[in-house]
């Protein structure tokens, strides 16, 4: 602090803020706590998902539904309307 503030201060104001740093209340300085004075405890269970659940909007997306028709569409005429475990998917 010297080196940067030095050439700035007079001599009383450097022996000021000496001071006032030497009288600091002990009781404002950082405590540490040791590894002994933290209890962690485990959890036995998972917590409970919350109460409500935040909503989400319902988006409708015309594009890729009309992509989603056209690929069902070409499937269809592709394996002749009898498409292997959906048989009632070609009939709309």
């Amino acid at each position: 602090m010297e080196s940067q503030l030095g050439p700035m201060l007079s001599d009383s104001q450097k022996a000021a803020i000496t001071t006032a740093l030497k009288k600091q209340d002990p009781a404002r300085s950082v405590r540490r706590l040791s590894a002994a004075a933290l209890r962690i405890d485990e959890l036995t269970h998972l917590p409970s998902p919350p109460a409500s659940r935040p909503t989400t909007h319902a988006f409708v997306d015309k594009r890729h539904a009309q992509e989603q028709k056209l690929q069902l569409q070409l499937l269809c005429a592709a394996l002749n309307g009898n498409i292997p475990q959906y048989p009632k998917a070609c009939l709309g």
